[in-house]
Parts: structure tokens; sequence; C-alpha cells
């Protein structure tokens, strides 16, 4: 649901910019995990020459001599301290680095906090309800780009650099990802 709302939004702002849109397919089915399920297919929203971007640049390979986009991982949570360390690992294994970790805890009687504040991920708790947190997680960010996972979610290496350089290309507004 939350993919699909991602989805509308770029497609409206394609189309707000007097637009057509086109979907992309720029990296390998399976090669990459977002969005808390590894990818099956990851379709990018593309808007045809002169339409609005959310960002210029992307990522540390930025070859358009712009500064990088910064990279926030937003993670709802309840009850991961199980799964939550090697979530939290995988992401500081990523060879371009994440501005800002939010684990965005739901309630937990376990000690997810303790696990999240001990890898530096910043802990807010505004409640329990996956869009609550999510809305709450995105809100405390300052970053260009949002990655949301589940929390025993593991990304491949090298995921928010491909990401990245998706977004770079000047008719790529943003992506969803399904499995």
């Amino acid at each position: 649901v939350g993919a699909m709302r991602i989805l509308r939004t770029s497609l409206v702002r394609c189309l707000a910019a007097g637009s057509s849109y086109r979907f992309r397919t720029p990296v390998a089915a399976g090669s990459m995990a977002v969005a808390g399920a590894v990818l099956l297919s990851t379709a990018f929203v593309g808007c045809d020459e002169g339409a609005a971007r959310w960002s210029e640049g992307a990522g540390a390979a930025s070859q358009s001599g712009k500064p990088p986009l910064s990279v926030a991982v937003v993670i709802p949570a309840l009850n991961e301290e199980d799964g939550l360390p090697a979530t939290l690992a995988a992401l500081r294994a990523q060879d371009v680095p994440v501005q800002e970790i939010v684990v965005v805890d739901g309630g937990s009687v376990d000690d997810t906090r303790k696990v999240a504040e001990t890898f530096g991920a910043r802990v807010i708790a505004p409640g329990r309800g996956r869009a609550i947190q999510m809305n709450a997680g995105a809100a405390a960010t300052g970053s260009d780009v949002l990655v949301f996972l589940h929390a025993d979610t593991l990304m491949e290496p090298g995921s928010i650099r491909e990401a990245l350089r998706s977004l770079e290309r000047s008719d790529v507004l943003g992506g969803v990802a399904w499995k």
C-alpha cells in the first residue's frame, strides 16, 4: 500500500509538470533489497524531459558535479531486538554513507530501543501502527532520499548506491520496490 502511494505521488508530479511518464527497470531482478523485501522487480518512474525533479545529483558517484544526495533510512519496529542488529550492520556496511538511521518504535517491550541506540540509530516512539511510524520517521529526517525498511531486512551491498544512481538520471523522479 505504501509503495503504491509513492508510485501514485511520482505519477502526479510528472503530470503536474506537464510531462508524460514511463516505467523503467534499472537494476536486475533480485539484485537489491528495499522497503522490507528482496526486490523481484523495481520500477522507477521517469518523466519526459523538462519535468520538474525532486532533487539534482545523487550518490557518491554523482557525475553532475553537485553534492551527493543525503540518505535516511527509516525502520518501523515493534519488539525487533533479534532481527535489528543484522539489519543495522548491513546498513553500516553499505558503500554509500547513510546519514540518518531512524528506528521508529511502536511500543516495544523488549530491548529494541537499546539495540538501535547501540548501533547509533536515533529512536523515536510516536505510537503503534506502521503508517504512524513511517510518517513520523519521515518527518524526523532531513535527508534528500528516504529508504523504508522492515526491521528484519538485510540490504545487499551496493543497494543504496544503485538506487541513488537511478535517481541521478534527469528523467527519474522516484522509485518503488515490490516483491
